[in-house]
């Protein structure tokens, strides 16, 4: 996955820098509304938008009324995690990086138990259960995923 191909989902965390105007500048988290509350501007939706696309909505409103030619430059600080469940020491919530992989997750998971059957499915976000696809260790994973090592059948 690349950065300008992935869409702002809630739970990520944005760095917003406004050049000179330190007040404006910060760390935001997309609400589970999918908005971004930002001073000045208030509420805003950016869920399911990139970060290119929200970088300039920004630098428009804040043209509208605020600021002379403003200067934004927005990164995504933190994504949204991925969760790991099923037959590892460890099920949870766990921090996404670039460049993930299923095998780099069951990882952080604490590794397969002795239950595991290594069959991995994921589910990525806002897609149903029924959606779920079957992966390879070498799947890379997405923000927000959901992965599941199958257990073995005695």
């Amino acid at each position: 996955m690349t950065l300008d191909l992935y869409r702002l989902a809630p739970g990520d965390v944005l760095a917003i820098k406004v050049y000179r105007e330190e007040d404006l500048s910060g760390r935001y988290r997309i609400d589970p509304d999918g908005t971004l509350n930002f001073p000045l501007l208030g509420r805003l939706a950016v869920a399911g938008q990139s970060a290119d696309w929200t970088e300039r909505m920004l630098e428009k409103r804040l043209s509208q009324g605020y600021l002379v030619d403003p200067d934004v430059q927005l990164s995504v600080a933190e994504f949204k995690p991925v969760y790991v469940g099923g037959a590892v020491s460890k099920t949870g919530e766990y921090p996404y990086k670039l460049g993930l992989t299923v095998q780099q997750a069951v990882t952080l998971a604490g590794g397969l138990n002795r239950f595991a059957a290594e069959k991995y499915y994921i589910q990525r976000f806002g897609e149903s259960p029924e959606q779920r696809f079957r992966a390879t260790a070498d799947t890379p994973l997405y923000p927000g995923d959901v992965l599941t090592v199958d257990e073995r059948i005695f």
